[in-house]
Order: structure tokens, then sequence, then C-alpha cells
């Protein structure tokens, strides 16, 4: 089989993680099968060894450039032709349309389809293409996966593809999301970000639809009665307004006098437990999402959630999480800032309760469904 694995290259972000956890998964299992990964800029460090298993390619650019399209429609087809794998694995919403051999694909959501007004468009071209293509390869595939019934609900409802060759593969929180005691583990990575004291935090692509400026508003609203506690947002800004985020937290912390807004473009995923352990909170809101990882992250650490019931969020979290009726009500949000940092019964309840439904969800058998699937389709 063969896997475009280019979303590896580079800072991981969800469907990077999500293709990782997936083939450290099958490493682990030791699995008999042979797997080419093809890459479009480099082949990162932690799967560039040959082995038995993994079979890691660097394919050659078309046209000398770094183009993503090009990757995907010409450089990966001509790959597929020379290698001869019995089926493609594409983790990641589109795929090659001139493919021979059956397919398996991955969508993690179809925002872009479904609400394309909520979706951030990197580009006209995306806009134009995306869901066109997304679509195209969603009804020529083999089998699609998704990460939730929210989402089969979607591509059903949207797209009219059958229920039959729809499979829900939950994502999961690794083990090493587990609440850390080390104290001095703790002060090392929070001095890392600049965390100085107490602190809320987001983490993952800062889009509209999560409305981390209302996060960050209603964050305003108490922090000058609460000057031990920080706000971390962790994440690319993917706000129309080239550096809204930055210039926000910037004229804040200059109105206010200290750092209570700390802007970070991205957070390791090596610090991300520490990170989780050390936080009073992890806020995380949004309009449409189809899953919701940094949430279940977060409660595997027995760090509480402020969220909202929208799209998988409440497949996701269950009942552990303290929930805002309306994202965009930053006066809302605050409230439940402030339920946080008073403590009580509550937000004791939701530290014992995350971690137990984090059980609820493994990559060990999202791998193994996901291999099973792939060996299905392969006979096709």
């Amino acid at each position: 089989m063969a896997i475009d694995a280019h979303c590896l290259e580079g800072n991981r972000t969800g469907v990077g993680r999500y293709l990782s956890s997936i083939l450290k998964e099958w490493r682990k299992a030791n699995l008999k099968h042979e797997i080419i990964l093809y890459f479009k800029d480099e082949i990162p460090e932690d799967f560039s060894a040959l082995n038995n298993f993994f079979i890691p390619k660097l394919l050659p650019r078309i046209f000398g450039r770094r183009s993503t399209f090009l990757f995907i429609h010409f450089a990966i087809p001509k790959a597929v032709k020379d290698d001869s794998p019995q089926v493609f694995f594409a983790p990641e919403y589109i795929a090659p349309l001139g493919l021979k051999i059956p397919l398996v694909l991955t969508l993690h959501d179809i925002i872009y389809a479904s609400k394309p007004k909520l979706h951030s468009w990197p580009s006209p071209f995306d806009r134009i293409f995306l869901g066109m293509v997304s679509k195209r390869a969603a009804k020529k595939a083999a089998a699609i996966l998704v990460p939730s019934e929210f989402t089969k609900l979607e591509v059903m409802r949207v797209w009219s593809i059958g229920k039959k060759k729809i499979f829900i593969t939950q994502l999961a929180a690794g083990k090493e999301f587990t609440r850390t005691q080390d104290k001095g583990l703790i002060e090392k990575i929070k001095n890392i970000y600049g965390i100085t004291d107490k602190f809320f935090m987001f983490v993952g692509s800062a889009f509209p639809r999560r409305h981390v400026l209302e996060c960050m508003k209603a964050f305003a609203k108490i922090a000058d009665q609460n000057s031990d506690y920080q706000f971390l947002i962790a994440g690319v800004d993917c706000y129309k307004k080239p550096g809204i985020l930055d210039t926000v937290a910037k004229n804040f912390n200059q109105e206010l006098g200290r750092e209570a807004l700390v802007r970070k473009n991205f957070a390791a995923s090596s610090d991300l437990p520490i990170l989780y352990s050390a936080a009073e909170a992890t806020i995380w809101l949004s309009d449409y999402e189809g899953f919701g990882l940094p949430p279940l992250e977060s409660i595997s650490c027995g760090t509480p959630v402020i969220t909202n019931k929208a799209g998988s969020l409440p497949e996701v979290v269950g009942d552990c999480a303290f929930f805002v009726s309306d994202p965009s009500d930053a006066s809302l949000i605050s409230y439940a800032m402030l339920k946080i940092i008073e403590g009580g019964r509550n937000k004791e309840a939701l530290q014992l309760c995350g971690p137990n439904r984090a059980k609820n969800f493994s990559w060990e058998q999202c791998a193994k469904q996901t291999m099973e699937i792939l060996i299905s389709c392969a006979g096709k």
C-alpha cells in the first residue's frame, strides 16, 4: 500500500499528528505489510530509515515547484504507477483523481462544503477547487474514514454518499497525555512559553470559528482582578487580518502592564502533556468541528475544558466539560473562566471525569480499524 505522507513534514498539527499516531501503532504491532510513504519536500527524521515496513520516498518536484497541487495530482500518480501498490491511503481530505487502484480517504470534516462561510480559505484557488476535488475523491473512494458520527452524517447529507462505505475511526489522546506531577519539568516548560504562574490555554490553529478573539476579550475582562493568571494562545493566526491576535495581545498587555495574554505560533507535541497538566483549564470553543483533539487531550490529563455543544464536540468530551451556550459571547466565556478560578466541586468533578472519558478512545483501535479497512479495500 502507499500513503500520501506530506502532512508529516514540518510542524505537525492535527492531520500530521493523526497519521503519525496511526503509523507508530502499526510499527509497534509489527504488521507484515510493505507501506510506501510519499513525501513532498523532506523526509522527516522519525520516518527516514528504510526498514521492512515503511519505505519513505521523496518524490521529484513537478516543473521544479513545491506546489502541493502538483505533488498530489501529478507526482503521486506517477509514483503509484511505478510502484504498483494495491491500495492508496489519502489521510487529508483530497487525493489524486486519476488513480487506477482502490482509494481510502480520510475526511476529518467537510466544513468547506457544509459551511463554506465558516471555513478559513488559504487562497482563492482553494475556494474554487477544494470542495470540488474533495467531493470527487469521496465519490471515487472505496472507503471513507471519518472521526465522528457527526462527520459521517455530514458526508451523507451534503454529498449524498451512502453510509455503507463510511467508517468511523475515532481519534485518541496518546498514552503520554496523562497528568504529570513533575514540578521541575512543569516549571521548565512554563518558562519556555513565558508562563509565570496559573494560566488558561488554547492550542490549535486559531480559526475565527474557534472564537479565539472572543476568548482573549473574555480573559481581558477578568485579568485585572486575577493578576496571577495568564492566557496562553498557541497556534497559527488564521484570521483574515494579518497579525490580529498578536496586535490584540500586545495592546492589552501594554494597557495592563504585564504579559497577561501570551501568544505563540506553535506548541511542540512533546510539550503539550506538560502544558495541559499545568493549565487551570483549556478553552476550546468552535462553531464546527469534525472531532476536536485538544479537548480530548486536555481531559485525558485531568484538566477541565471550557467548550460548547457544536459539531462533534459533545461526542468527544461527553459530560466532562464546562459548556458555554454562546461561544461568541465574551461575557459567558468570562463567567466560565471565573467558575474555574473559584474551583469547588464542579471543577473537581471535571478533573476526575476527564481521564475516564478519554479511555473510550484509543490510537491502537483507530490504527487497527484503519489497517483492516485498507486490507479489505486492497482486494477490491
